[in-house]
């Protein structure tokens, strides 16, 4: 799914950048058709076009804006997906857009209004890196060159490069973020241990207790908890 998020991305970026090379010859107005695929800094304009609510989220307009977002998208989404599957990780990009277009709405209520649409896949891709630190906060990630580190370090200095803009983008990185803690909560709350029927593989509880035992009950991954967390209650009951 990340990859299939990537390639949108990226279509979007190259369509764009051709219409602006045909443009002149083909007599189109390209200020106005990009326009129409970002959000309005209004709730007057986003009535008249609806569909930037979505549109906006995979339009980006210069190449930084897309390296960024898609080196975020691949290493914190591609993470956050191996923990709670594709399809979540879809829906959080939806829902962490959204919630990024809302919050970037309610700030042309305030003196700092925006003047100009908002672009880019930002709230989306803030929603999943920190889904990603909260599912599991101590998954261990490499860092090349420097070193390795923990989920709860590594996401708070990966969200500081959304924050350093102006007042109606840090509002809508926020609403990403918010959205971002929100689904991996509910995430969390919902994984709840199954009914274990199957014989204890004693080698198994062995090498998540030794995991846990050497580097903390956090460092498991969410389906790692989970089976040690079986495991144990069978035991007991046999016990």
């Amino acid at each position: 799914m990340v990859l299939r998020l990537f390639i949108v991305n990226a279509l979007v970026y190259l369509g764009l950048k051709l219409l602006w090379l045909a443009a002149p010859s083909l007599g189109v107005d390209f200020e106005s058709a990009v326009a129409g695929l970002l959000l309005p800094p209004t709730f007057e304009g986003v009535a008249e076009r609806p569909w930037t609510m979505v549109t906006y989220m995979f339009t980006q307009c210069d190449f930084r804006h897309l390296l960024v977002n898609m080196l975020w998208l691949g290493g914190f989404g591609t993470l956050l997906g191996r923990d709670v599957g594709g399809l979540r990780v879809l829906a959080l990009y939806l829902f962490g857009g959204l919630a990024a277009a809302g919050m970037f709405l309610l700030s042309s209520l305030t003196p700092f209004a925006a003047a100009e649409p908002l672009a880019g896949a930002s709230g989306s891709v803030i929603a999943l890196t920190v889904a990603a630190g909260v599912v599991a906060p101590g998954r261990k990630v490499k860092l090349t060159y420097i070193g390795e580190f923990s989920m709860r370090q590594v996401v708070p200095l990966a969200l500081l490069a959304f924050f350093f803009c102006s007042l109606p983008e840090a509002m809508a990185h926020a609403g990403g973020l918010l959205a971002g803690i929100a689904a991996a909560l509910v995430w969390r709350r919902g994984a709840r241990p199954a009914k274990v029927t199957e014989p204890i593989m004693p080698d198994e509880y062995s090498a998540l207790v030794a995991k846990a035992n050497a580097e903390g009950y956090e460092a498991l991954l969410p389906a790692e908890q989970r089976r040690l967390y079986e495991l144990t209650a069978l035991r007991s009951r046999r016990g």
